[in-house]
Parts: structure tokens; C-alpha cells; sequence
């Protein structure tokens, strides 16, 4: 009967070591399984988040030669613009030179308009007194002279002598 219950005690034995392992690897095997459901689920969301940045990358890139083709347009645009003022303020410079120039040549006109009529009546004042002074100097040099040539006839030289005394030779004080 020993034998019997050492058999028994055996087979329960071996029974009881089963189940335990049984149960001992049902726990380790629930334990890996939650272990790999959540490695699953943190590789696919590693994934979605893979797939997002891909996405954003390929949209900074897009939006980077966008950015790049709207910078060189903004270069050219600045170089035409920058061509054009100088053109404008070109042309404005011209207009305003020449407006300017019309202006001043009509001011120094207005200016010197009445310094040239002074001028010229200086001019026609100085050669009168000076064509007066030469006949003066002639007169007063010889008259008798001067009489006798232009007029042979005597009583037409006296005349012509007292005139010129009268009018062109001022009194003696």
C-alpha cells in the first residue's frame, strides 16, 4: 500500500506540478500576449507617426520651393521696380530741369530786360552826347574852318558859325 500511495501521491503529484505549470504558462503566455499587443500598438502608431512626418516633410518641402520660386519672383519684381523709378525719377528730373531751365531764362529776362533798356539808353545817351561833344571839339577846334568848306559862299559860313555857337558851344563864364 505504500507502493499505492507513493504512485498516488506521484500521480497527484505530477498532476498538481502540471496544472501549476499549466497555469504558470498561461500567465506568462497572457503576459507576452498584452507584451505584443503593445509593442503592435506602439510600432503602427511609430508608423502613423513615420507617415505624418513624411507627409509635413514633403509639405515643407513643397511649401520651401514655393517659398524659394516666390523670393526669386520678389528679386525680379525688385529689379524691375527699382529699374522703372529710376526711369520715372529719370524722366521727372528731366522735366523738372527743363521747366526750371524755361523758368530761370524767364526771370533773368524779367531781370535783365529793363537793365538792357537801361543799357541801350545809356548807350544811345553816351553816343549822343559823344557825337555832341565830337561837334562840340570840332567847332570849338575851327568853325571858321569847317564853315568856310562846307559853305563857300561868306554870308552862309557866318550863319552856319552862329548856329553852331548858339547850339553846340556852351557859354564862356
Amino acid at each position: 500500500m505504500d507502493i499505492l500511495y507513493f504512485i498516488i501521491t506521484f500521480i497527484l503529484g505530477g498532476v498538481i506540478a502540471w496544472f501549476i505549470q499549466s497555469v504558470r504558462l498561461r500567465m506568462e503566455n497572457r503576459v507576452l500576449a498584452e507584451r505584443n499587443e503593445s509593442l503592435d500598438r506602439n510600432l503602427k502608431e511609430a508608423k502613423s507617426q513615420l507617415g505624418a512626418a513624411q507627409d509635413k516633410t514633403l509639405e515643407l518641402t513643397s511649401s520651401l520651393a514655393a517659398t524659394q520660386a516666390d523670393f526669386a519672383n520678389a528679386k525680379e519684381m525688385e529689379a524691375r521696380l527699382t529699374k522703372e523709378f529710376e526711369n520715372l525719377a529719370h524722366k521727372t528730373l528731366e522735366v523738372t530741369a527743363s521747366k526750371l531751365t524755361d523758368q530761370n531764362k524767364s526771370n533773368i529776362d524779367q531781370l535783365l530786360s529793363p537793365l538792357k533798356t537801361q543799357i541801350d539808353g545809356f548807350k544811345s545817351t553816351t553816343s549822343q552826347q559823344s557825337c555832341e561833344v565830337c561837334a562840340i571839339r570840332i567847332v570849338a577846334v575851327d568853325p571858321c574852318v569847317i564853315a568856310h568848306t562846307l559853305f563857300p559862299d561868306l554870308v552862309l559860313a557866318h550863319i552856319w558859325q552862329q548856329l553852331v555857337h548858339y547850339y553846340f558851344v556852351p557859354p564862356y563864364s
